[in-house]
């Protein structure tokens, strides 16, 4: 296990199983190239992750929508990427992709979930759930064709359930 900081959260991943796309030779190289912080294989799943420290209200309706275009942007890129990767269009440096994560049977047989997390520190509690709800029907639209066609869901959380869900480290 170790742990990526990002957004002033801390993810905790197990090294086996987590393909650290931001990180990669080749989203180094390619900056029209988009990617979410990390791909990990957890509990049977694939999960895309992408940290925010915050997230435009929704009455500001230019940045809020443009900063759901561009996540949903790198949730798709990051996608792609790693498709190309596993059928051997793009090649990866061989220790990028983990060989849990590369060798296992692709999306129809585990599952795809692209999960935004927001770090809501300093908020008021009591706006937080309805504030993501808002979050997370931008993102359904906007991610639709993409989930339909991946058969993949989306999930917009905050620290506080990224916490308990095990994917951040609390503190």
């Amino acid at each position: 296990m170790s742990v990526i900081t990002e957004s002033g959260m801390n993810f905790r991943v197990d090294d086996e199983k987590t393909f650290r796309i931001e990180e990669s030779e080749f989203m180094r190289r390619h900056n029209a190239v988009k990617s979410v912080e990390y791909i990990e294989l957890r509990k049977g799943r694939i999960v895309l992750v992408e940290a925010k420290s915050s997230f435009p209200k929704v009455d500001g309706q230019t940045d809020f929508n443009k900063n759901v275009s561009d996540i949903s942007e790198k949730f798709a890129h990051s996608l792609e990427y790693f498709i190309s990767c596993k059928m051997g269009y793009n090649k990866c440096k061989a220790d990028e992709i983990p060989a849990e994560l590369a060798d296992c049977d692709m999306i129809r047989d585990k599952g795809l979930d692209f999960i935004l997390v927001i770090n809501c520190t300093g908020m008021d509690r009591g706006v937080i759930p309805h504030m993501l709800s808002v979050i997370q029907d931008a993102f359904t639209k906007k991610m639709r064709a993409v989930c339909e066609i991946w058969n993949a869901t989306v999930k917009v959380i905050d620290r506080e359930l990224a916490v308990k869900l095990g994917i951040a480290a609390a503190g």
